[in-house]
């Protein structure tokens, strides 16, 4: 019987042993996801105080942090003083810096800051849905620049796909619209 019970204990300390190292081997395989040097391509959609927006672009990783470049369009509106509502909509190149706040050590999760510089233009009234006796004095198309501060959580489910969860307040320079918007956006990340 002693035997028996023996012989059991160390068979399920082979298993834990097995099975800790291949946790331990998985762990270290999900952080190469996430190495300096690599990359993968993002795609999302962002909700801002009025409207929503899209964007697409390039995400590398450093051992400090994280890189982004891509393009973002922002849509907004505003009431006029008769009461319509204009809508203006910003299409613009970013690129982002962000420092790793925090992570996970497989880097499964990670919580990034940091912030950026984006240049584009501003289309006001870009569906043409304002009344024709509706002056707003606003040229049509006006070229914009600005900073933006972001917080970015990437959370990856499975091993090559991520969702990012990030607001971002751009401050927006040559804009008559307004300087100070707020935004939050959910991007899908593909790692190849």
């Amino acid at each position: 019987m002693t035997y028996i019970c023996g012989r059991k204990a160390r068979i399920m300390k082979r298993i834990i042993l097995i099975l800790s190292i291949l946790v331990g081997v998985s762990l270290c395989a999900a952080a190469q996801r996430t190495v300096p040097g690599r990359g993968t391509p993002y795609a999302g959609m962002s909700i801002n105080e009025s409207s929503f927006g899209i964007r697409a672009g390039w995400q590398g990783w450093e051992l400090w942090g994280a890189w982004s470049a891509g393009a973002v369009n922002r849509n907004y509106s505003s009431m006029t003083d008769s009461g319509a509502t204009l809508h203006y909509s910003e299409i613009c190149a970013e690129g982002n810096v962000m420092a790793r706040i925090a992570s996970a050590r497989s880097r499964v999760i990670s919580l990034y800051g940091g912030g950026g510089v984006f240049i584009g233009d501003e289309i006001s009234d870009p569906y043409r849905t304002l009344p024709g006796y509706i002056d707003t004095g606003i040229a049509r198309n006006t070229f914009i620049y600005g900073v933006q501060a972001s917080l970015e959580l990437e959370v990856y489910p499975l091993k090559r796909l991520g969702i990012s969860l990030r607001g971002t307040v751009p401050l927006t320079f040559g804009s008559p619209m307004g300087w100070i918007h707020y935004e939050g956006s959910v991007n899908i990340h593909y790692d190849f």
